[in-house]
């Protein structure tokens, strides 16, 4: 008898033990995830990133360690610096985010498409949000963006549909395209007003012009609100609702795209608070005829003019280094342009298919891309060239390069066989030492015209300083100063109404 009571104990027990979760024994999985950096699951699913340093950055090809585990917390502890690339890719159990103060960056991805994530936080120290790091993260409901972040990349936030709630700190000087798209914050239309959606100091989007009531036709023109330090990504694209935009004097940065084919824009003039005009920002906009670019910069951007055919006038700032890929490719309308001695390189294409004949290009140029003056495409080639470029190029007839002998520029019309006009001494200022210009000329470009008068309305009105020999060449009424009064001959010049004094000044 005592003999089947014993029994049936010890089944009882194994029935109990059959029956229980599985989770009660299954025991905690671990591994490196960087060189000081560990990981390890617990039964309940919580992650813990330990150790110090960045974790390993991960990919489609090469995932996490845990990619393919349940986990539903997500804890990177104090001493990690970094959160790998696509580290939490699609961990589409995950409900928070707990992260260490001492974490400064947030790898491409590392959020994305988490789907039940709800709530996360992003440490002070993080300056960049990457692309994608938190994109379609359809219940987050709450994120706070800390002061010090610089820049949100592309689809940050994008399709956080819970997002409600937004707030972008002063730091932030760009906001990439589609960072907030889809969010509910831009769902709202109460946090729209006439068609344009502002966030803080950042315009995110433009829909462009509100019907008026009354039928009556809407003003072309649109007046960014002061206050306003940022310019998103495709904030305007697409929009040919306006000829002109005005821009506040607390802008400081445009993102790339943001007027991308805004296809009736006549004219643009840029205050000189703006330090950052990003890649492809003006492309496609067909009619814009005139430019004027804040004296702040330092880049023009990728393609930044690229297909604007119409454009005639621009001003390249002193100060400018870098003169960017296909940045004034295909603006037939383009015939006079000036390169400040502050500029370094001259990108690929940068110049391909304008209205130039003649470029002076100081010796302070150290690299001209492929193609990127004086040259046409005429057919396909057969094979990718040195550049991997697909088109035949050939000289354009008629087309001068200036420039000082054995200089980059030398060397690269050499090579190109472009026709060569040597030049002596540094070019200062817009102007040949040793060279001489025709009273009027203040660009330097070897005639007189209506870009000449705009030189002298700007500086006339203090909005550019000129620099001596231009105060020189630029005093057409001989009254010891460049004002309005010599713009009005310079303009009346230009349309041939009244000839200047045939007189040549030497730089």
């Amino acid at each position: 008898m005592m003999k089947r009571k014993q029994i049936g104990i010890v089944l009882a027990v194994l029935i109990l033990i059959l029956l229980l979760p599985m989770q009660v024994f299954a025991t905690d999985e671990s591994g490196k995830c960087g060189e000081n950096a560990n990981w390890t699951l617990a039964a309940d699913g919580t992650l813990t990133i330990s150790g110090t340093g960045d974790m390993e950055d991960y990919n489609f090809d090469a995932p996490a360690p845990w990619s393919d585990r349940e986990i539903s917390a997500v804890v990177v502890a104090d001493g990690i610096t970094g959160v790998g690339a696509y580290a939490f890719y699609q961990q589409k159990s995950i409900v928070s985010v707990q992260l260490a103060d001492t974490v400064t960056r947030l790898g491409v991805s590392a959020f994305a498409e988490c789907e039940g994530l709800v709530r996360a936080n992003i440490p002070t120290g993080v300056t960049v949000l990457e692309t994608n790091v938190f994109n379609r993260c359809f219940l987050l409901e709450s994120v706070e963006i800390p002061d010090g972040v610089i820049s949100i990349g592309d689809g940050a936030f994008q399709y956080c549909e819970k997002l409600m709630s937004l707030h972008i700190p002063d730091s932030v000087e760009n906001v990439g395209m589609s960072a907030f798209t889809g969010t509910g914050y831009t769902y709202n239309e109460r946090n729209w007003t006439d068609g344009s959606l502002y966030c803080d100091g950042v315009l995110l989007y433009v829909r462009g012009m509100p019907a008026t009531s009354d039928g009556t036709p809407f003003a072309r023109s649109y007046t960014v609100k002061d206050g306003t330090r940022v310019i998103a990504a495709n904030a305007f694209s697409g929009c040919a609702d306006f000829k002109t935009v005005h821009f506040p004097v607390s802008l400081i940065s445009i993102g790339k795209n943001a007027f991308m084919d805004c296809s009736d824009l006549t004219e643009i003039s840029l205050p000189d608070s703006v330090r950052l005009l990003d890649n492809f920002a003006f492309f496609e906009c067909g009619k814009l005829e005139r430019v004027t670019l804040s004296r702040s910069l330092k880049k023009l951007g990728a393609s930044l003019f690229d297909q604007c055919f119409a454009l005639e006038s621009v001003n390249i700032p002193a100060g400018v280094t870098e003169i960017g890929d296909y940045a004034f490719r295909h603006c037939r309308a383009l015939t006079a342009i000036t390169i400040p001695d502050s500029v370094e390189r001259i990108g690929v294409e940068a110049f391909e298919d304008t209205g130039l004949t003649k470029l002076i290009v100081p010796e302070t140029v150290k690299e001209i891309g492929a193609y990127a003056v004086g040259m046409r495409q005429v057919d396909y080639r057969e094979e990718p060239d040195e550049y991997g470029l697909w088109f035949e190029y050939v000289p354009i007839d008629g087309f001068t390069l200036a420039c000082v002998k054995n200089s980059a520029a030398y060397e690269y019309a050499e090579k190109n066989g472009i026709t060569v006009e040597l030049i002596e001494g540094a070019k200062t200022g817009g102007f040949i030492l040793g060279t001489a210009y025709a009273l009027g000329d203040l660009n330097g470009d070897g005639r007189v015209n209506s870009v000449d008068a705009r030189l002298a309305l700007r500086a006339a009105a203090r909005l550019d300083t000129l620099s001596d020999f231009q105060k020189t060449v630029g005093d057409v009424n001989g009254d010891g100063t460049v004002n309005s009064k010599d713009a009005r001959l310079l303009l009346r010049a230009a349309a041939h109404l009244e000839a200047l004094p045939e007189k040549f000044f030497t730089a």
